[in-house]
C-alpha cells in the first residue's frame, strides 16, 4: 500500500492533503460545461464549482489538523498518580540483578525520545547498583547480533538521557519511576514499574524467570495495573517480541530462549 512508502506521519498527512486537492481541481475541470455558457447559468456553474473547491479544501485542512493532533499527542505523566515503591524490594529474596523485560507500553508513537522497549526482540536488563544496561537483538534473525545501551559508562547516552527529559515529560516534576509491585511468579521475582522518563513513558514488566510472558502472566499483570488505577491503566502493555537465538547474550545472566540453553 502507499502508506507503507510513507512512514513519516507528516508525509502521510501531506499526501492525503495533496490527493484531496487534486480531487478538487478535477471536480472543477469536469464541472465546467463543454460548451460556452452565458448569463445566470454560467454564474451558477461558477458558484457550484467554487463551493466544491472550498468544501474539499476545508475537509483536507480539518483532516490534516485532526491527524496531526492525534499522532503528536503526548501522554501526560502529571495526570498519573505515581504509586509508592513496593517495600518488598528491601528483602533480598525479591531482588534480582538480571531481569527480562517481558511486556511494556508501546510509546513509539507518543514519546519522541522512546527507546521502543515494546518492539525490541529478547530485550533484557542488567541492574547493577550503579545504573542499568539494556540488551536486545537488532532484528528478528536468530543469528542477529546483540546491542546494548550502558547507562553506567556511555557519557553521550547519559547526556542525551538527561537532555531529553523535558521532551518525554514536559510538565515540571512529572518525570518519575516507581517499582510499585513486587511478587514471586513461578518461583522468580516479578516487577511492575511505572516509568515516565525519556526512554519509556508507560508501564514496564520485568521477570527474572524467562524472556517470554505466558498468557496467564499477561492477564495477571493487566489485572494488577487495572486494580492499581491512578492513570496507569491508560498505558496498556503488550508482550515484547521474543524467540530463539543462537549467539549468547553478553549480559552475564541466564540465557532464556537460547537454543540448547536453560532458562
Amino acid at each position: 500500500p502507499i502508506s507503507s512508502l510513507l512512514p513519516n506521519p507528516m508525509f502521510r498527512m501531506m499526501a492525503v492533503w495533496s490527493f484531496l486537492l487534486l480531487c478538487a481541481h478535477l471536480a472543477l475541470a469536469y464541472a465546467e460545461p463543454l460548451g460556452a455558457c452565458a448569463g445566470a447559468a454560467c454564474e451558477a456553474d461558477g458558484l457550484l464549482t467554487e463551493d466544491v473547491h472550498v468544501n474539499l479544501l476545508q475537509y483536507a485542512m480539518a483532516h490534516s489538523r485532526e491527524e496531526a493532533a492525534t499522532r503528536q499527542r503526548m501522554p501526560e505523566c502529571s495526570q498519573v498518580q505515581t504509586p509508592l515503591p513496593s517495600p518488598l524490594m528491601r528483602l533480598p529474596q525479591y531482588r534480582s540483578e538480571f531481569a527480562y523485560i517481558v511486556a511494556a507500553t508501546d510509546d513509539s508513537k507518543t514519546n519522541p525520545t522512546s527507546w521502543r522497549y515494546a518492539q525490541r526482540r529478547n530485550i533484557r536488563e542488567w541492574l547493577p547498583e550503579d545504573g542499568f544496561v539494556v540488551y536486545f537483538q537488532e532484528s528478528e534473525d536468530a543469528d542477529a547480533p546483540w546491542k546494548s545501551w550502558d547507562m553506567r559508562s556511555d557519557a553521550d547516552l547519559m547526556k542525551a538521557y538527561v537532555d531529553d527529559y523535558p521532551k518525554a515529560c514536559p510538565t515540571p516534576d512529572s518525570c518519575s519511576i516507581s517499582r510499585w509491585h513486587v511478587e514471586m511468579w513461578e518461583g522468580y521475582p516479578l516487577y511492575l514499574q511505572w516509568i515516565c522518563q525519556m526512554d519509556l513513558v508507560g508501564n514496564e514488566v520485568l521477570w527474572a524467570g524467562g524472556q517470554t510472558a505466558s498468557p496467564e502472566l499477561m492477564e495477571h499483570v493487566r489485572y494488577l495495573i487495572q486494580r492499581q488505577g491512578g492513570g496507569l491503566e491508560n498505558f496498556p502493555i503488550v508482550a515484547v517480541p521474543s524467540g530463539p537465538y543462537s549467539q549468547e547474550c553478553p549480559w552475564g545472566g541466564s540465557q532464556s530462549g537460547m537454543a540448547n540453553a536453560t532458562a
